[in-house]
């Protein structure tokens, strides 16, 4: 996974491992709701 944008985009940024969508447990995030996601302080903000 991490192969393809190293190559093709390497200032994209890859988030992974983290509880979203189908996983359990579970954060539901509501249509309208917003992410941010700092990579150098690698955290990820959830409002909605």
């Amino acid at each position: 996974m991490l192969r393809a944008p190293a190559e093709y985009a390497p200032d994209m940024l890859v988030v992974f491992d983290v509880d979203l969508g189908h996983t359990d447990p579970q954060l539901v995030i509501p249509y309208g709701g917003r992410i941010r996601v700092d990579g150098p302080a690698r955290r990820v903000t959830v409002t909605y």
